[in-house]
């Protein structure tokens, strides 16, 4: 890596790259804003600031506090004027170079997730996220995510079927017969869950409840990752530097014919930075 991403901010000396208000969502959103914040932090050569989170020293962010007036001073907020484009990345760095030209600090718009990843990792989001990679990595196993809790009310059609789940252990099967099957779960009220460990049989087994954290770096370990739409199964398909993941292809070709950049990318195959196997 060519430095550190944010290593002028002890002090917060200068202006900053920082959210307008707190990120919100859970793990996998508040990583998807962080890895934003370091990415433009490198290119731009700016400090940034993300306010802490649970488990965000695994990461290698320090759980500094800003000061309220800090928090209080005026920013740039040519960035809240309009939607930004995830295409134009340059367009963006250009916007928020000239906002800390200018002394201001660099107020972002929230919501920046999955949309502003492939074409804002200039630096392997391995190495941007300081993720420390297990020496059990790459072994033989199939890690399936089945998202439940708040998709309920989020959207409902993101409760993924069972016969998708099934369906995709089936190719990550033909291609390594003898791996290990373990489904990860945020909602073991899930009817899907348990009718998988049927289908599946013995070679299945069901995690028990883990922290997130805990859970993301065993999925993260997967061979093969079975996901769900969610960006906690995304981001262990990032973080794990051999893990491929597949994707169901009605969910992920509504969501790009809807014109959602991350799933259009995604029917592509994704990226060096997120290998997509297969859509089932």
């Amino acid at each position: 890596m060519e430095s550190e991403p944010g290593s002028k901010v002890l002090g917060y000396r200068g202006p900053l790259v920082r959210f307008e208000k707190k990120p919100q969502g859970r793990l996998g959103n508040l990583l998807f804003q962080l890895h934003f914040l370091r990415q433009v932090s490198l290119r731009t050569g700016a400090s940034y600031h993300f306010p802490r989170f649970q488990g965000c020293t695994e990461f290698g962010e320090e759980p500094f506090r800003l000061r309220l007036g800090r928090l209080r001073r005026p920013g740039c907020d040519e960035l809240l004027r309009g939607v930004l484009d995830p295409e134009d990345n340059d367009g963006i760095i250009n916007l928020i170079a000239a906002c800390l030209a200018g002394g201001s600090d660099a107020l972002l718009p929230g919501g920046l997730l999955g949309d502003f990843f492939f074409n804002f990792a200039f630096v392997s989001p391995v190495d941007v996220m300081r993720w420390r990679v297990s020496s059990a990595a790459h072994r033989q196993a199939i890690g399936v995510h089945i998202r439940g809790g708040d998709f309920r009310q989020w959207d409902p059609s993101a409760l993924l079927p069972v016969s998708y789940y099934e369906e995709a252990v089936h190719w990550c099967l033909a291609t390594a017969p003898e791996a290990e099957v373990s489904i990860f779960t945020d909602d073991h009220s899930l009817d899907t869950v348990y009718e998988l460990k049927h289908r599946l049989g013995t070679r299945c087994r069901i995690r028990p409840r883990a922290s997130a954290l805990v859970d993301l770096r065993l999925l993260s370990e997967s061979q093969f990752i079975v996901a769900s739409p969610s960006t906690f199964a995304i981001w262990a398909g990032i973080l794990g530097p051999q893990s491929r993941s597949i994707h169901c292809r009605e969910w992920v070709e509504r969501k790009a014919n809807q014109g959602e950049y991350f799933w259009r990318a995604v029917a592509s195959g994704g990226s060096e930075h997120y290998r997509v196997a297969q859509l089932v």
